[in-house]
């Protein structure tokens, strides 16, 4: 009877292992990963520098562990498997017991270096410039983090940074705090913060900038369910309910003009990505190196530019109202001077708004100039 049962195993074994090799050749091969929000490896052209080097071996290693047949759902119960065990920390993201995905804290810039980098540039241009440091969900839910070797480091790095900055800074951190519980502030799957912290932090800024206040009810606020961010996609943990996302439309008319791609809109928000995975994205129509919004109901003359990584994204439809002339620069992409261009477009006011995460990761802040 043992025998029977263990020629039976065997034969299984082999013609599953026979049936998903087949699968994996005959199958096409998947350009892009939605769960992992990433593009997969294709199979390695060949050339005698590839042989000879031995890079050829691992191009195909790669090829063969992103194609592999149902490997999203394979990659899924493997960390649920994690998870279950006991896991709280993959690929740098806590997962919580209540359901949140909660990135880590990293510092690797170098402090002296970024104030530096800030400082100089405040001394080289003749404009208003204003640093807004947004926390992160580390930082404003330490409560939910299943271990306590994290707590407060953001809010120390933003403390630390504005104590040396030579410009106004605007701090948000307990308003944030105060907030908390009353609606999300950070998505449970992506590392973001919700329109709902970008508006919060928006109504801050008004009350250190200009004592003006905005309410929840100037807005028309619209749902879309179903989003999955990068936290999902980093994580893996695929057990986990998706987040709602929500716009906050004004009637304001704009002109959003796309620089560098040379593409016009009348929207700060562009829809097709509320079909998408990527559903972030609708905020000015993703990342790009340099936006021109004109308000066409404005015409107070003041020019404004926001430098920012992808937290203004969100952030940027509710401070385009207030100017004639919003300009948005992200330095992951601009590639020339901007205080040429603040010097050539007349800018009167600036505001670099980056989250304490990404400052201390994103090595562009050094183009600053």
């Amino acid at each position: 009877m043992k025998e029977k049962i263990n020629n039976i195993v065997f034969i299984v074994s082999v013609g599953m292992i026979l049936i998903l090799s087949l699968l994996f050749i005959v199958k096409k091969p998947t350009i892009f990963s939605e769960n992992e929000n990433r593009y997969l490896t294709m199979f390695p052209k060949l050339s005698f520098d590839s042989l000879a080097g031995g890079k050829l071996t691992g191009d195909i290693e790669d090829y063969i562990n992103d194609q592999f047949p149902f490997r999203d759902t394979l990659v899924g119960i493997k960390t649920g498997v994690e998870v279950l065990l006991g896991k709280t920390k993959i690929n740098d993201v806590y997962i919580t017991s209540d359901g949140y995905l909660i990135p880590t804290f990293s510092m690797n810039n170098d402090y002296t270096k970024i104030i530096n980098t800030l400082n100089n540039f405040v001394g080289s241009v003749d404009a208003d410039v204003s640093l807004m440091l947004a926390p992160n969900a580390i930082d404003i839910y330490p409560e939910k983090l299943p271990v306590n070797d994290e707590l407060n480091n953001g809010l120390k790095e933003i403390e630390r940074i504005y104590s040396n900055f030579n410009s106004k800074t605007i701090n948000i951190n307990s308003s944030l705090l105060n907030i908390k519980n009353e609606v999300d502030l950070y998505y449970r799957t992506d590392h973001h913060w919700t329109t709902y912290g970008a508006y919060f932090a928006y109504q801050e800024y008004l009350k250190q900038t200009s004592g003006a206040n905005v309410n929840l009810s100037d807005y028309n606020i619209k749902r879309t369910e179903g989003f999955y961010g990068t936290s999902y996609s980093k994580s893996n943990y695929y057990a986990i309910e998706p987040d709602d996302l929500y716009l906050f439309e004004d009637n304001v008319d704009y002109k959003v003009n796309y620089v560098v791609e040379n593409v016009e809109s009348d929207s700060l928000y562009n829809y097709d990505y509320l079909e998408k995975k990527d559903k972030y994205s609708v905020f000015l129509d993703n990342n790009h190196a340099l936006i021109e919004i004109d308000n066409l109901d404005n015409e107070n003359g003041v020019n404004m530019l926001l430098i920012k990584n992808s937290y203004g994204n969100s952030f940027a439809p509710f401070i385009a109202k207030d100017y004639d002339k919003l300009s948005v620069i992200d330095l992951r992409y601009y590639k020339n001077s901007v205080s040429d261009y603040i010097k050539e477009n007349n800018i009167e006011k600036v505001l670099i708004l980056y989250d304490i995460n990404g400052i201390y990761t994103d090595a562009s802040i050094y183009k600053l100039r």
